[in-house]
């Protein structure tokens, strides 16, 4: 955790959209720090993250990755998007854009994983999915199963 301290700036801002315990904006490298911290909490220790690509210049990063956790007998798995403004070779703001909202949503805290709506597995093709090589985490991109 140390080493991505070091990349934020003492005032970065962290926006986390969700209904969850997590949502909101979150200000200085301290709260963002314990909310990630407290993300993995929430996952039981579970949650990871695959990195797919970055796109990158002076002022800003795109970052494409996989999210996974686990939870009792559900998982959740989310194509999704982190947005980073840079200043001074440091991040100071960052936006958190899930592949599929609800689903990261239905990944409640409350330790039960809930159905999505059709209460089936939802796939949910997307620009990346579709790459060569990508590997078997895209095939079975963005969902929430119990």
């Amino acid at each position: 955790m140390e080493a991505v301290a070091g990349l934020m700036s003492d005032d970065v801002v962290f926006h986390f959209p969700s209904r969850g315990p997590l949502a909101g904006d979150h200000q200085g490298r301290d709260q963002v720090l314990a909310t990630i911290a407290k993300q993995v909490e929430l996952s039981g220790g579970t949650f990871r993250v695959e990195l797919h690509d970055v796109l990158a210049n002076d002022e800003h990063v795109a970052v494409l990755n996989v999210a996974r956790a686990e939870r009792g007998d559900g998982s959740w798995e989310d194509n999704s998007v982190l947005v980073f403004h840079i200043r001074d070779g440091k991040v100071s703001e960052f936006w958190l854009h899930p592949g599929d909202q609800y689903a990261a949503d239905q990944f409640s805290p409350s330790g039960r994983v809930a159905p999505n709506r059709t209460g089936l597995r939802k796939r949910v093709d997307s620009p990346w999915s579709r790459r060569p090589g990508y590997g078997r985490a895209c095939r079975t991109s963005m969902r929430c199963s119990r």
